[in-house]
């Protein structure tokens, strides 16, 4: 660890706080002016914090979890945004004293042509001049991205890295998006050359050909990578599932294989998906379309009556889906309300939703978090979107998932038993700052607590149970879920805190997933043993992986606040109902029914307004206002698609709350 990756930590933890035992973390932290070590914690110094920066053209704030710092324009000395930087706070003016990280490593512009000079245009705000070189034929309205070579105090010095398009072109919006995270959309020429190598094979022979062996996936999936079946045996049940054996197809090191390691996984945007591999392989040779036998990885599993697997076996094999199911055909089977004309059929899909509820059950009594959580879906059609609506997960969705859960558990109990070097998914039990911070702001929602000297799994299991009724459950498990680690990819086993595991890997999605990949290519050289062993960097792999997967969350979240901009950009001055999600000093955060989210600045109010941050609550000279979880009907005032913001006013207040009912309340609390 360098002294970025260990301010970058810092950042990460609570309070500006982390703790190691490591005494070579120790001796680096002593190095540097604006650390301190206590025993085995290692803090900022006192009145200084680390954070993003968010500049505006004469001042800048420091994002901060609780209020953002303040900083005039002479005292940012040369952060830009979104730069991560050291504040010290202790005068009248807060100043930055270290830039730990710049965020600017690529600028998208706007070529404007005059005669043969063509001048490069920032999409977004920057104070620097721009030197730039470039060797691309460029016209009037191109967008381009721009390398950052150097950045100096006045200038910013890049070269043209590539055109993204014409300023004209369908979607460039979102191509804008993509290209400033350097997420490669297309596919390298050697990929292609090697592709042509790769023929359709003809398969005699087909596995499980006297199973109904089937698909379900959503309507739209084209990637279709895992297939089941359900076979009942004397004294229990064999599930097989079958995974696309992408590794038979990929070489280690081969061109797709390494530009699949620099993605590590496809992107599902909301119009769109960035995928892993090439369509040729992902949608076409690997996916397992009905009716075309495939080649498959396959982990069949014995479960007894008490739906514990006691036995399980791995094969390679040759599978034929004998039926495409969608999500939504299911879900109608599995609640009465359509019946599949192969009755064998019918029966197996009604044995599997019960299984899966047993299966959820028992994965909930050793410490699975069931936090209710929605997605928001854009209905696009001629790149135009029709309508937003949250994705909602049923019994058929829930149903593979069981399945899958099941199959990456074996799998990962199997490499453990056998002492075979492995990727492992890892979630870290919380935060215990984060956790109490997010308690307490649960008990101002008016929710009573559970008694418990110990805030382990079963303590937030029962949280989520006696809220699930509750009319602000969603916000209450978001809140929790902010509370906890990020999972990620480890070479070692550890617990996995989410789903309460003590085993778990990636097996079931190699189209999509890397580690699925590798954990493939480990069955066959350790388990199976009909692959040449091949050197692998297990720790390289974990940390490419995980590094990767939060990249490209990010880039699906801006997506989606950018197609809610597109969606809203014609709404101004509609009224819109919603809720309360988030509360800051300078204003709050509102999500619509609909899952869009706005910002309501407190400059849009007429009266003067407080922010009480222990409360979560605004009040002004008359009383209470507004508290985190209220219903309120906002108007919407501003859409801005190139910062992708949308901002709100309130319209409507909700009613006061006297004091004695805010008494009330406090003791109910």
């Amino acid at each position: 660890m360098d002294i970025k990756e260990l301010f970058k930590a810092i950042y990460d933890g609570y309070q500006n706080c982390i703790e190691t035992e490591d005494p070579n973390i120790h001796k680096l932290a002593k190095t540097n002016e604006y650390l301190d070590v206590f025993h085995n914690k290692i803090c900022l110094i006192k009145h200084h914090a680390i954070g993003t920066m968010d500049v505006k053209k004469e001042f800048g704030f420091l994002r901060q979890p609780d209020d953002d710092i303040y900083l005039d324009k002479k005292y940012l000395n040369g952060a830009m945004q979104d730069d991560l930087v050291i504040v010290d706070d202790t005068g009248y003016q807060a100043k930055v004293v270290s830039i730990i990280q710049r965020a600017l490593t690529l600028i998208i512009c706007r070529c404007h042509k005059q005669g043969e000079i063509v001048y490069f245009q920032p999409i977004n705000s920057i104070q620097q001049l721009l030197n730039i070189t470039y060797d691309l034929p460029l016209v009037d309205g191109h967008l381009v991205s721009i390398k950052i070579d150097s950045i100096d105090d006045l200038t910013i010095h890049g070269h043209v890295k590539e055109v993204i398009g014409h300023e004209h072109d369908p979607d460039i919006e979102t191509n804008k998006i993509v290209s400033s995270y350097e997420w490669p959309q297309s596919f390298d020429q050697n990929i292609y050359q090697q592709l042509k190598s790769i023929k359709k094979e003809s398969f005699t022979e087909i596995d499980y050909d006297n199973e109904i062996v089937i698909t379900i996936d959503g309507a739209d999936a084209k990637d279709l990578d895992d297939a089941i079946h359900l076979k009942k045996m004397p004294s229990g049940y064999e599930i097989g599932v079958h995974i696309a054996d992408v590794s038979h197809y990929i070489k280690p090191n081969d061109a797709i294989d390494k530009q699949a390691f620099e993605k590590t996984t496809s992107v599902y945007l909301a119009d769109r998906v960035i995928p892993m591999l090439p369509e040729y392989l992902s949608n076409d040779l690997c996916s397992l379309n009905p009716l075309e036998p495939k080649k498959t990885l396959s982990v069949i599993m014995t479960l007894d009556e008490s739906f514990t697997v006691v036995s399980h076996r791995f094969e390679s094999t040759v599978i034929m889906s004998k039926y495409r199911l969608t999500y939504d055909e299911v879900n109608l089977i599995l609640k009465g309300h359509k019946k599949h004309k192969n009755q064998k059929l019918h029966e197996m899909l009604l044995t599997l939703n019960e299984i899966s509820k047993k299966l959820s059950i028992m994965r909930y009594q050793r410490g699975e978090m069931n936090f209710h959580t929605e997605e928001i879906k854009f209905h696009i059609k001629n790149h135009q979107i029709i309508d937003v609506s949250l994705r909602k997960q049923d019994d058929a969705e829930k149903l593979i998932e069981s399945l899958m859960l099941l199959a990456n558990e074996t799998v990962a109990k199997h490499f453990s038993d056998n002492h075979i070097a492995s990727l492992y998914r890892t979630h870290d039990v919380p935060d215990i700052g984060k956790l109490q911070k997010a308690l307490h702001i649960i008990k101002q929602l008016g929710v009573a607590l559970p008694h418990s000297q110990q805030q382990d799994a079963r303590y937030i299991q029962k949280i989520i149970e006696i809220t699930d009724k509750h009319p602000k459950r969603d916000l209450i498990h978001m809140i929790l879920l902010r509370a906890m680690q990020k999972a990620s990819y480890e070479s070692q086993l550890s617990h996995h805190f989410g789903l309460g595991a003590t085993y778990y890997t990636h097996f079931t999605s190699p189209i999509r997933r890397y580690p699925d990949l590798i954990i493939h290519r480990l069955i066959h050289m350790f388990v199976l043993k009909d692959h040449p062993i091949e050197k692998l960097d297990l720790m390289d792999i974990a940390k490419q992986t995980s590094d990767q997967e939060r990249v490209a969350l990010s880039l699906e979240r801006d997506v989606n606040q950018l197609k809610s901009c597109e969606f809203m950009v014609e709404k101004i001055h509609k009224t819109f109902k919603g809720m309360i999600i988030a509360t800051l000093s300078r204003g709050m955060f509102v999500r619509l029914e609909n899952g869009i989210e706005g910002f309501v600045s407190l400059r849009t109010f007429k009266q003067h307004v407080i922010y009480h941050e222990h409360t979560v609550s605004y009040s002004d000279r008359r009383g209470l206002l507004y508290r985190l979880g209220d219903q309120v009907e906002v108007e919407l005032i501003n859409v801005d698609i190139i910062k992708r913001h949308i901002d709100f006013k309130i319209v409507t207040q909700v009613k006061r709350r006297s004091q004695r009912g805010r008494h009330r309340s406090k003791q109910k609390s």
